[in-house]
């Protein structure tokens, strides 16, 4: 706390103090993904506590917000562009992203849409 007082722009206080609040019995899941939420806020590069909360947003059906974070991690290592060149590429030539379940969150995302629109659609 004393760091988030010393100097509240800087993210990763923020993510540290919502592991905290998960590692506490019990967890506090809303402390924690508000934690989550300001260090993404404050530093898209906190890529960790992006990804803990688009777990949390997941487990709450919250589908929008997982491919709202999943898409801005995604643009911060090259976006989807980056798939046909851009600067992170492996070895071999293929794009490597840093943040790989970024990209299967929103695969997620998309299944989720998908299955809802078949099942509102199923009658007629």
């Amino acid at each position: 706390m004393a760091s988030i007082r010393a100097l509240p722009s800087f993210a990763p206080p923020y993510s540290a103090l919502g592991m905290c609040y998960l590692d506490a019995s019990p967890p506090d899941m809303d402390r924690a993904l508000k934690c989550f939420q300001k260090a993404f806020e404050l530093d898209p590069t906190e890529t960790d506590a992006a990804r803990r909360l688009a777990q949390g947003y997941a487990d709450d059906d919250e589908w929008a917000r997982v491919r709202e974070i999943a898409t801005r991690v995604m643009e911060g290592e090259g976006g989807v562009e980056g798939v046909a060149g851009g600067d992170n590429v492996n070895a071999k030539g293929r794009f490597a992203p840093k943040n790989g379940w970024a990209w299967k969150a929103l695969g997620s995302t998309e299944m989720v849409s998908v299955k809802r629109f078949d099942t509102e659609h199923a009658d007629r």
